[in-house]
């Protein structure tokens, strides 16, 4: 087996985050939809107590969705390994020979008041396989400076 020259774990405190709160929610919402089901209503007070049934359910539902997502993403997001032949990112492996490109893009959201100006600016990384894969990390998940700067070591060590 190959030993690693780096590696990179992946900071996923804000998926974590968003998966605490949103567990929280979608835990309390399901004990309080069990509840109102539960509490007798007077008839005069039913199309109050079903609507806030109604709003109790899909914030539920909401915050349920928002768990899954944030925990899916988590699974996603893995560490990326330097070998001294090849690479490991959660997009599978690469050899240093097939790498056709890699650089760092500033992926730039558009204003919706003024679409010449940026509402946020993130930084990728990408690298691009001769096959035409390619393996994207943000920079709210990776220090993508230290892996590219890594990476053209590497790189540089593989091909002497």
């Amino acid at each position: 087996m190959e030993e690693p020259i780096y590696t990179f774990q992946p900071n996923t405190t804000e998926d974590a985050l968003s998966l605490g709160i949103a567990l929280v929610i979608a835990f309390a919402g399901g004990a309080g939809l069990y509840f109102l089901s539960r509490k007798k209503v007077e008839r005069d007070q039913r199309a109050r107590h079903h609507l806030l049934q109604m709003l109790v359910f899909f914030a539920t539902i909401i915050a349920a969705g928002t768990a899954l997502f944030s925990f899916l993403s988590m699974r996603k997001t893995g560490e990326v390994v330097l070998y001294a032949t090849h690479m490991v990112t959660p997009y599978g492996d690469v050899d240093y020979t097939d790498i056709r490109k890699a650089e760092i893009i500033d992926n730039k959201t558009p204003s919706m008041i003024d679409p010449n100006t940026s509402r946020r600016v993130v930084r990728m990384l990408i690298i691009e396989e001769v096959s035409g894969k390619a393996h994207v990390m943000s920079e709210k998940n990776y220090d993508i400076n230290a892996v590219m700067g890594r990476l053209k070591e590497a790189v540089e060590k593989a091909s002497e």
